[in-house]
């Protein structure tokens, strides 16, 4: 796993969640390309979906495919009955995902959020809110070159750093 010429793709699940891809000595970080589309129910309303194409282009641009040492890590969805419209669209971005990354014959695992917020955060942090916050703290003192991106939190770097760290590689 530790090899320059492997790339590591860690992904924060989710129409709000982000990419992040190490590849040799570079890593990047994208928030998930999503696209407004209509609901299915009779209500008018507009929801958000993964952009396949957008996904799909990002990954071209940075020549993922031409690398056959590819590992990707993606976040479990959230799956919460109290929050239904939200676990809804957690299982729909993840099984988009999932196509997607089968489609392109890359190997994947998933790993649960508790998994590397237990290993990257600090003890006691409660809450979602407080999790975002100390996502995007860490985040930004972690990989201060992303510190300038609009997204709330930095959930995918810092299960990046998590990956590398647990295999034995250091950023």
């Amino acid at each position: 796993m530790g090899k320059m010429n492997s790339i590591i793709i860690c992904i924060d699940n989710g129409v709000s969640g982000s990419i992040s891809i190490k590849k040799g000595d570079d890593i990047y970080f994208f928030i998930t390309p999503v696209k407004k589309c209509l609901d299915y129910t009779k209500k008018k309303k507009f929801l958000n979906r993964l952009d396949i194409k957008n996904l799909d282009k990002i990954f071209n641009e940075l020549n993922i495919f031409e690398n056959k040492n590819i590992k990707v890590f993606i976040e479990r969805p959230m799956i919460n009955f109290t929050r239904f419209n939200a676990s809804i669209s957690a299982i729909r971005c993840f099984e988009a995902l999932i196509v997607y990354l089968e489609s392109k014959d890359l190997s994947y695992e998933i790993i649960d959020s508790k998994e590397w917020q237990r290993y990257i955060m600090p003890k006691n942090i409660k809450g979602n809110k407080e999790l975002k916050i100390c996502s995007l703290e860490l985040g930004n003192r972690y990989f201060p070159q992303f510190k300038d991106n609009k997204l709330k939190d930095r959930d995918s770097l810092l299960m990046l750093k998590y990956i590398l760290e647990k295999k034995g590689v250091n950023l």
